[in-house]
């Protein structure tokens, strides 16, 4: 009978303790993680809100506490190993040749670590670029009717727009019309931008 209200205990705290902890992760998750609550905390607080935001990692720390040990115990196992005569070889690989081996794996893994982590704080001090505003629309404008009249070639005024909309003459230009496809170019075409007709 005891047995049974102590299993039915611990049962029971279980539960409770499964109910509190669902309760707690939402309270700490929607409360006090909230984005509104940014740079609002200090002291303990302010380090347990970047803790859990993960912007306090502590994976260096412990790879570099696990390095210390894996180096200490190749070093004290290897050392131990070829102070007797029997285990000298493999007392001198494990002392050298694992200390190295320890040594390499774990700066390849820190120099990963440290490469995401530069790479994330570029990305948060690059600024979004400002594009520079285009150049002004250059417009032809085919002065063809007083040409026609005058009985002279069309030409075509070679005018710049800017951003207030006024127009800035450029001079003018004659054109050449293609005979092949008709298309009037810049007297200063040997070939037709249409086509690619050699112009006369």
């Amino acid at each position: 009978m005891i047995h049974v209200s102590v299993a039915g205990f611990a049962m029971v705290m279980e539960v409770l303790g499964l109910v509190f902890g669902v309760l707690g992760a939402f309270v700490i998750f929607f409360v006090f993680m909230s984005r509104k609550n940014e740079k609002r905390f200090t002291g303990r607080l302010a380090r347990m809100y970047d803790f859990l935001n993960f912007r306090l990692c502590i994976i260096e720390d412990v790879l570099k506490f696990c390095y210390v040990l894996a180096a200490c115990l190749c070093t004290g196992i290897g050392l131990f190993m070829s102070l007797s005569v029997v285990e000298l070889t493999r007392g001198l690989v494990l002392l050298v040749g694992g200390n190295l081996a320890v040594r390499i794996a774990f700066e390849f893994i820190m120099i990963l670590l440290r490469a995401c982590r530069n790479l994330g704080e570029l990305g948060k001090n690059t600024e979004t670029p400002v594009y520079a505003q285009k150049e002004p629309i250059i417009q032809f404008h085919m002065e063809e009717a007083a040409a026609a009249s005058e009985g002279k070639e069309p030409v075509a005024v070679h005018s710049k727009k800017t951003a207030a909309g006024k127009e800035i003459s450029a001079g003018r230009e004659k054109y050449k019309v293609c005979p092949s496809c008709g298309e009037k170019c810049s007297n200063r075409f040997a070939f037709c931008n249409m086509c690619g007709t050699k112009l006369s």
